[in-house]
């Protein structure tokens, strides 16, 4: 986990070194939590660039960027990559490396094979390479998304960086949220389009492209994977079986490559089949450290006593983590200022209270995680194989038996699904029949983990100096469960089955047959906290940020009836009214929005996260 921001600027008469080093500074401050160990500055013609890292592979020698032997290139890596060993050794050329990073490897391959050498790369990153010969810069990132990267083209100047804020500290990129889509978001519900992250024209790049800009040309986003070309490539002749062990194989694989690390290694486990399935595979490569979130809940539906078992069996101690409502709000006794913290944290263009509810939790988990081990930074989850491969099946099916009545028929699920494709940006969506209707699933999971799973989770576990890896989003594991042919999804997808039977070498019986919980958090945590938020909050949010709010963007003779029913909603939730939540919710968005829009207008300047 690390992060890099700068810019790229041909215009003569603007370079003035002082100044874009302070600009580089300031970029460097919003990226000091994923980097916490080393920052390096480059400023070298038109090109500046800010790194911090979080250090993880070659502890001595492993900063960045990292420069050719010739000085006229250089690599930036926020990531890791997983298979340098073996690109090492196919490298048709001798090329002479000054570290033992894994990053290094792109420079020789970038030089080698250009923006093609993204398909040999198994990895999670976003990296910018520098040419100086060309004066271009390369962005690129991986297939899934996990690692974050923004950019803003102005006229003879680029902006990039790991981070919103990073890329807003630049002065001349436009900071103006807009209210149209903030308007259009929260009369739909839905998230963030991929694209566009609502403030000026800052865009991020998507997951699976890469994108060049120099003095001599510029291109628009181009895509290196996409999951579409997949689809049931596999033909008919492989039995349910030897998928089950080709699949087997690549997770072990994965898996392994994951645990690329010269500072200790942890397993968060759920007491589910994933998470514990990583554990029992990366034990026999290395010594780990196990955490498990303890609380009533978890006691109750078993998953404590399942994780503890499995430690047990695997023969690693089990680290606590309480993650027990009452206990948690008591800590944290919410202010302005911690709420202020989340927003930052999320980076969000609609950081709504549902997702800083759920993010704060995860957020709590991991500084936990990272004050029982201090020296650990690097934690594998059991993400992503849920997503791709059936895990929802059972889950879905139950709930249809329960609520029934409200799916009118197969078709009309069906539709709406695909009526999903025009905001989503996925193409050919009228092919996606019955038949076939698991990879119109694949695709709209593929972008909920990159728009809300895969965000939170860099981000919470960003603000602790903590690398969270996730091995069932291993391209090959994804592209293969795309490629296996409809006509086996039964056998394969149905609740799980191609990951449970890939465990059997792996977990004891009673383990990987469990059945699936779905632990939710707690109403009682939900309540608590928009409660203790509206209560310790709200009174500070209207000195700090109202007045000039409402006399900026409320029209003069709708402020009266603003300020109004704002008081009202609060009274609602200081009387615990019928409709306190609902009024507190109205509250709360309301306060992350306006927190949101002045991060942005002031570009982070008075806020010290």
């Amino acid at each position: 986990m690390c992060g890099f921001a700068g810019f790229v600027n041909f215009k003569k008469e603007s370079e003035d070194v002082d100044t874009n080093r302070q600009i580089l500074q300031r970029m460097a401050k919003q990226l000091e939590r994923r980097g916490p160990d080393d920052e390096q500055i480059i400023q070298s013609g038109a090109i500046s660039i800010v790194f911090r890292r979080l250090s993880i592979v070659d502890l001595a020698g492993g900063s960045q960027p990292i420069w050719n032997d010739n000085g006229t290139a250089f690599v930036a890596v926020n990531g890791e990559i997983y298979n340098y060993q073996e690109l090492k050794s196919q490298l048709p050329i001798p090329y002479n490396f000054r570290t033992q990073s894994d990053c290094e490897i792109i420079l020789p391959l970038y030089q080698e094979y250009g923006e093609k050498a993204l398909e040999k790369v198994n990895g999670m990153f976003a990296l910018a390479v520098w040419d100086s010969k060309q004066q271009e810069l390369f962005l690129a990132r991986d297939r899934f998304g996990i690692k974050p990267l923004y950019y803003w083209i102005g006229d003879d100047i680029f902006v990039f960086g790991s981070t919103l804020w990073s890329v807003l500290c630049h002065p001349q990129v436009p900071n103006q949220l807009d209210w149209n889509m903030a308007d259009r978001l929260n009369q739909s519900g839905e998230y963030i389009i991929p694209e566009d992250v609502g403030v000026g024209t800052i865009k991020k790049l998507l997951g699976g492209h890469w994108l060049k800009w120099g003095k001599y040309r510029q291109t628009t986003p181009n895509c290196y994977w996409n999951l579409n070309t997949y689809f049931g490539t596999i033909n008919l002749q492989k039995t349910p079986q030897e998928h089950i062990l080709n699949y087997q194989n690549l997770l072990v694989d994965s898996v392994q490559k994951r645990l690329m690390s010269d500072v200790p290694v942890g397993v968060m486990l759920s007491g589910g089949l994933d998470s514990g399935l990583v554990a029992a595979i990366a034990s026999q490569k290395k010594s780990l450290h196990l955490f498990f979130g303890i609380s009533e809940l978890t006691e109750q539906n078993g998953d404590a006593k399942a994780a503890r078992e499995l430690s047990e069996y695997l023969g690693l101690p089990l680290h606590i983590v309480d993650i027990d409502p009452v206990n948690l709000l008591e800590r944290l006794n919410f202010s302005l200022k911690d709420f202020e913290y989340y927003i930052w944290m999320l980076e969000s263009f609609r950081p709504d209270i549902s997702s800083i509810i759920e993010w704060s939790f995860k957020h709590e988990i991991y500084k936990q995680v990272r004050a029982i081990v201090p020296e650990l930074k690097v934690l594998l989850l059991g993400q992503g194989a849920d997503e791709f491969a059936g895990g929802y099946s059972q889950f879905t099916i139950d709930l249809l038996d329960k609520e029934s009545k409200l799916v009118d028929s197969w078709n009309e699920y069906q539709q709406d699904c695909k009526n999903l494709f025009d905001n989503l940006g996925i193409e050919e969506k009228d092919k996606y029949e019955k038949d076939n209707f698991f990879h119109l699933e694949m695709q709209l999971r593929l972008r909920s983990l990159q728009n809300h799973n895969l965000h939170g989770e860099d981000r919470t576990s960003a603000s602790h100096g903590l690398e969270v890896r996730v091995p069932f989003l291993d391209h090959r594991l994804v592209s293969y469960l795309a490629a296996i042919p409809t006509e086996l999804h039964q056998d394969l997808f149905w609740r799980k089955t191609i990951v449970r039977k890939s465990s059997i070498d792996f977990l004891p019986e009673s383990y990987r047959e469990r059945d699936k919980s779905y632990g939710a958090l707690p109403l009682t945590w939900q309540e608590g906290f928009i409660r203790q938020l509206v209560t310790h909050g709200f009174r500070q949010f209207q000195e700090k940020y109202l007045e000039y709010f409402r006399h900026k963007y409320v029209a003069e003779s709708a402020q009266e009836s603003f300020n109004n029913k704002l008081e009202n909603w609060y009274i609602n939730v200081q009387n615990e009214s019928e409709e306190w939540l609902e009024s507190a919710i109205k509250v709360t968005n309301i306060m992350s929005t306006v927190i949101f829009n002045n991060l942005c207008e002031t570009r982070v300047q008075e806020l010290n996260c």
